[in-house]
């Protein structure tokens, strides 16, 4: 089960890098806060992607089963 989520490590990294991104911007230049709705948008992009990341791997790992192309 924990190598299906083998990709998907990246989603919160990136995720880390821009919540921490949205702070330091702030705070540096004294910009207004993002919109809340702006934030959860590239949240739900990013935790997508990483979704994404996971079915394109199955889909990949299972086609190299059914064609004989078994990887180890």
């Amino acid at each position: 089960m924990v190598e299906r989520f083998h990709s998907f490590k990246y989603a919160p990294s990136i995720l880390l890098v821009f919540i921490g991104a949205k702070i330091f911007v702030a705070d540096t230049f004294g910009l207004a806060k993002i919109p809340v709705s702006v934030s959860l948008s590239v949240t739900l992009c990013i935790l997508a992607a990483g979704g994404f990341l996971i079915a394109v791997e199955d889909a990949e790992i299972a086609s190299n089963k059914i064609g004989g192309k078994v990887n180890q």
